[in-house]
């Protein structure tokens, strides 16, 4: 450096001794005749960088940043009216770019639950807004919902994408949604929505239109309806307010009589009767006519 007339400022030096899970005593570096005591993490372009490598430090930090950013999205979009779905996922990328900047370089802490769970909570808070959804809907189902895969399973296809070319990335995607349909399979949470949606893929790719604060009620069965209340202990019975039927999101949608007239308007529309097991389908195949 000193060859090449380049000097460095020993105030603004940091040093780091990247020592894994060992345990090291304090080390010094002299620098232009100052002692530089190596601390435990650093920040370089970005990317805090800890002495074991855990990413723990990086990866609190950018959940922390992307959830003031998703406080301040929330307030333009409210769960009733607001942006349509496809400018709710424009926003949602802002918070996913936040989480997974330098993802090729951290994504190995995505091993630790602590990391993994720390992204997808971060992840979650948006995507309720996304989908205009209760906060009691499960993580897995409103990723589901919202057509948006989890968030540790995009980084590890960022950094599988880095430096890849387009054949690559195709598969890479590929290889990413069926990781998600394996979870997705096996989720314990949202079985209503997994028997609405069985196939992730599908549901993604297809164009079923915008996501609305009623539909999503109807796709989560969390929502308006007398079962769900009882089950969080909001009522006593399950009973429709109309008959004596269950009130689910079943009965409402396809069993409850004040709307026959209307599901009766849309079935001779679509061309066929409407119930629980085509009516995905029927949105799919409408949509895109």
């Amino acid at each position: 450096m000193q060859n090449n007339e380049l000097t460095l400022a020993p105030e603004k030096t940091e040093a780091i001794a990247l020592t894994g899970r060992k345990s090291v005593h304090a080390m010094t570096v002299n620098v232009i005749g100052k002692d530089v005591i190596a601390c435990d993490n650093i920040k370089y372009l970005g990317v805090q960088i800890e002495r074991n490598l855990s990413w723990k430090c990086h990866i609190a930090a950018a959940a922390t940043k992307a959830e003031r950013t998703t406080m301040t999205l929330c307030k333009i979009m409210p769960k009733t009216g607001g942006p349509k779905t496809s400018t709710r996922r424009l926003l949602n990328s802002v918070v996913t770019s936040t989480l997974l900047y330098a993802a090729p370089a951290w994504v190995d802490g995505l091993r630790n639950a602590i990391n993994r769970n720390r992204l997808l909570k971060t992840q979650r808070q948006m995507l309720l807004r996304v989908c205009c959804a209760y906060r009691t809907v499960g993580t897995n189902a409103l990723q589901v919902i919202a057509s948006v895969p989890p968030i540790d399973l995009l980084a590890k296809e960022r950094a599988y994408n880095y430096g890849s070319d387009n054949t690559s990335r195709i598969y890479n995607r590929r290889c990413l949604m069926d990781s998600w349909q394996v979870r997705w399979n096996n989720a314990t949470d949202g079985y209503w929505t997994r028997q609405q949606i069985p196939v992730v893929a599908i549901w993604c790719k297809g164009s079923h239109g915008e996501l609305n604060y009623h539909l999503t009620q109807f796709l989560s069965e969390h929502g308006s309806f007398s079962h769900y209340h009882k089950r969080i202990g909001k009522k006593e019975t399950d009973t429709c307010r109309y008959c004596p039927m269950p009130d689910t999101a079943e009965h409402t949608v396809c069993q409850f009589p004040r709307w026959a007239e209307e599901r009766t308007t849309a079935a001779s529309e679509v061309g066929e009767d409407i119930y629980v097991g085509n009516i995905i389908a029927i949105m799919l195949e409408e949509n895109t006519k």
